[in-house]
């Protein structure tokens, strides 16, 4: 294999399953996530501390993948439209199964009108992914008061198997 193919097949499978996540786990591939963001954009990206460190080692690895695919795909959103000045990630156990992970941004926000776009791609495509995984994707927005994506999902047990 040629030095392209190798590259392109590591491409491939990060973007199933980051390396990151594998190595660090959740919260620490979402800190990470938010420093190359930050230093990258320049828009401060802050992720909440964590209480509860462990809760990443008994995530079930598809929810682990989507929380972190909604994030860097919310962050890119930020890049693309938001015009913020800064992002907060919140990544939270509420003592039951759920897992809570928020991203707020301070951007122009959105209408409704711009969330149902056919060619917003990137909202429909995080909607896909924690559907997949037995969750649920809430998006509020305004214009003028930025825009908050807010995934719950049961995160420590395997996805649900589609019924055949």
């Amino acid at each position: 294999l040629g030095t392209g193919a190798i590259a392109s097949t590591r491409r491939i499978v990060n973007d199933l399953r980051p390396k990151l996540l594998e190595e660090l786990g959740l919260r620490p591939a979402l800190e990470v996530l938010a420093a190359d963001f930050a230093q990258r954009t320049g828009i401060a990206c802050t992720v909440n501390p964590g209480t509860d460190s462990d809760a990443d080692d008994t995530l079930a690895p598809a929810t682990a993948s989507c929380l972190y695919r909604v994030a860097q795909e919310a962050l890119n959103n930020v890049i693309k439209h938001a015009g913020a000045s800064s992002v907060r990630i919140a990544l939270t156990h509420d003592g039951s199964a759920r897992v809570h992970l928020r991203i707020e941004d301070d951007g122009q926000g959105m209408t409704p009108h711009d969330q149902r776009k056919p060619h917003s791609f990137g909202l429909v495509g995080m909607g896909e992914r924690v559907h997949a995984v037995g969750g649920r994707l809430r998006v509020e927005s305004r214009p003028g008061a930025g825009t908050v994506v807010e995934v719950v999902v049961d995160g420590f047990h395997a996805a649900p198997t589609p019924a055949h």
